[in-house]
């Protein structure tokens, strides 16, 4: 039997479960001092220890290891801000859900789609960041019962447009990724308050220009088999602070950059036979009075290069 032992995840100490809710689980709860409690490994039918516990437990998540859980002990959780589950895990009672009601403080949730997961989580009127693997819909209207989300990640699944998603009114960052079905996010452009917008390897996505209906954009990431044919279209964000862009570029005029009055940070990666040189680039940077580190990582003459202008 393993002992609970703590990981450290990005800085958050995390104390890990293995094997059960056993004796040594119990009491390295109710003793140990952590910012996270992980179910790791085994099957946790029981989870009554968390009703004494609960006061302790801020942020829990549930591994991919885990087979068997008490879903009606997380009842107990009422002050719980923050939740992560994964897709393996099964209720020890047949057909039982998960009653997010029972979370009214849950401000942060992951979770890989399961329908004894869903619609209640949608009406925690705390919940602002979602995080979601394997949506198996094909737009987004049922995410519209959640206005009050802040912060979306969708990964995997089956979206083929991101309908719905402009009733969430309130979104200030977005992440889209491998979304191997998504051809359309018309609906973006109505997002007005969105400040962070990643989509990265969405191979059926080939127009991007409703990005453009989002001047309050701070920070912009795009990467996959997309090919620009200026930077032009940059001047529709004069908010932007950051880029990332794993793609490829026609026209390598970098002057519009210098026109964007908050930009600060500018990365091309896999960037092909690009021929600006760090010198020309200084006097271009000169010109325009600014200051901005850009980076350009790829083949051509020059193979990595980082400097400030």
């Amino acid at each position: 039997m393993r002992k609970p032992h703590y990981l450290n995840w990005d800085g958050v100490r995390v104390l890990a479960l293995y094997d059960g809710m056993h004796e040594t689980s119990v009491a390295a709860i109710q003793t140990m001092a952590f910012d996270e409690l992980c179910l790791f490994a085994g099957d946790f039918p029981d989870l009554s220890a968390f009703e004494d516990a609960a006061g302790k437990i801020r942020r829990l998540s549930v591994s991919t290891a885990v087979g068997v859980m008490d879903f009606d002990s997380l009842k107990f959780l009422k002050d719980l801000p923050y939740l992560r589950l994964s897709d393996a895990i099964k209720s020890a009672v047949k057909g039982q859900s998960i009653d997010f009601s029972a979370f009214p403080k849950l401000e942060t949730c992951s979770f890989s789609w399961k329908n004894y997961f869903t619609p209640s989580l949608l009406e925690c009127e705390s919940l602002r960041t979602l995080a979601l693997w394997g949506c198996p819909a094909k737009d987004l209207r049922l995410l519209s019962n959640a206005p009050q989300i802040t912060t979306l990640c969708l990964a995997q699944g089956s979206p083929v447009d991101l309908g719905g998603i402009e009733r969430l009114q309130s979104l200030e960052k977005l992440d889209i990724s491998l979304l191997r079905n998504l051809a359309d996010i018309s609906a973006l452009g109505e997002l007005k308050a969105l400040r962070h917008l990643c989509i990265s390897n969405c191979s059926k996505l080939e127009d991007l220009t409703p990005i453009h209906s989002l001047p309050m954009l701070e920070v912009l990431h795009v990467a996959g088999k997309h090919t620009f044919d200026d930077l032009q279209f940059l001047r529709n964000f004069p908010a932007l602070q950051e880029f990332i862009f794993e793609i490829q570029l026609k026209n390598h005029d970098f002057a519009p950059l210098f026109d964007l009055p908050a930009l600060r940070l500018g990365r091309f990666i896999t960037l092909r036979d690009f021929v600006a040189t760090p010198k020309l680039l200084q006097e271009l940077a000169r010109a325009k009075g600014r200051k901005l580190k850009l980076e350009l990582i790829g083949g051509g003459k020059i193979k990595t290069v980082t400097f400030k202008l």
